[in-house]
C-alpha cells in the first residue's frame, strides 16, 4: 500500500515536471492524405491487411492543414499515420494510431511496423510495451491515452508521450530496439 502511494505520488510529481510546450522542429506530425495513401497500397495485399489490421476499403480523410497531417477514416475508425525512427534504431517505422475507439473515446496504438521490400512485418511494439513495464503481465493500472503531441525529439531521440486516464498527467517514454522505458523531458 505505502509502496503504491509513493509510486502515485512519484508519478504525479514527475508528470507536473512534463515539459508540455514544444517548438514545431521537436513535435513529429502525423503523416498527410498524400503519404496515407501511399501507405495504404501496402494494404492491398491480404498478408500485410492481416498484419496491420486494417482493409484498405474506402477511406475518408479529415486533413490538418495547420500540421501537414490528416486523419483517415475507414468504416467508422479514424487513424493517424507516423513515420519516423521510433524505435531510435536508425530505422523508418510506421506508427498507426488509433482515435476515439470505443465508449471512452480512447485513443491508442494499432501497431508498429517496418517495410521490407513492399512486406509489412510488425515489431510487437504491445509485447514489447508488457517486458518492460510489466514484467509480470499485469496491466491492470496501466491506463494510458496519447498526449498531444504524441511524438516528440528531446536530444536527437524519439521520446513517446501518453496521458493517464485516471489523472491526466503525462508520462514519457524512449523505445530503443527492445528496451521501453519512462523517461522524463
Amino acid at each position: 500500500m505505502l509502496k503504491t502511494i509513493i509510486l502515485s505520488l512519484f508519478l504525479s510529481v514527475s508528470a507536473i515536471a512534463a515539459k508540455v510546450n514544444f517548438k514545431n522542429d521537436e513535435i513529429i506530425f502525423p503523416k498527410g492524405k498524400s503519404e496515407i495513401e501511399k501507405f495504404l497500397t501496402l494494404l492491398n495485399t491480404p498478408e500485410n491487411q492481416k498484419t496491420v489490421g486494417i482493409k484498405n476499403t474506402s477511406v475518408k480523410y479529415n486533413e490538418i492543414a495547420k500540421e501537414g497531417s490528416a486523419v483517415f477514416i475507414i468504416d467508422s475508425s479514424e487513424y493517424m499515420l507516423y513515420e519516423d525512427d521510433f524505435s531510435n534504431s536508425g530505422k523508418k517505422i510506421y506508427f498507426i494510431i488509433f482515435l476515439h475507439s470505443g465508449s471512452g473515446s480512447y485513443s491508442g496504438v494499432q501497431g508498429a511496423y517496418e517495410l521490407n521490400g513492399t512486406k509489412l512485418t510488425s515489431l510487437k511494439f504491445d509485447d514489447i510495451v508488457v517486458k518492460n513495464l510489466f514484467p509480470k503481465a499485469d496491466m491492470s493500472k496501466f491506463h494510458m491515452r496519447l498526449a498531444r503531441p504524441f511524438a516528440v525529439k528531446d536530444h536527437g531521440k524519439i521520446v513517446l508521450r501518453f496521458m493517464d486516464d485516471n489523472s491526466n498527467s503525462i508520462h514519457t517514454y524512449l523505445w530503443e530496439k527492445d528496451k521501453f522505458i519512462k523517461t522524463e523531458l
